[in-house]
């Protein structure tokens, strides 16, 4: 199963996406702390808590992943 990174997805269009993908793909989910809460991960899921401009911490996130939606503002 492919593996996709959200990058963002405690928001609007992120939540709508993590409903249409789930089960289709793997789903890698990336919120900020203090962020729009993500709660927790749902079978085929995991939670990565990370501001995107630690760089060692985004580079960790797309580790493995097959495409990246990026919605984070």
């Amino acid at each position: 199963m492919k593996t996709v990174l959200i990058t963002g997805a405690g928001g609007r269009i992120g939540q709508v996406l993590r409903e249409q993908l789930a089960g289709r793909y793997a789903l890698r989910l990336q919120g900020r702390a203090g962020g729009t809460s993500l709660g927790a991960a749902r079978p085929g899921e995991e939670i990565v808590t990370a501001n995107l401009t630690d760089l060692d911490a985004m580079r960790a996130a797309v580790r493995g992943v097959d495409a990246v939606i990026h919605l984070a503002a």
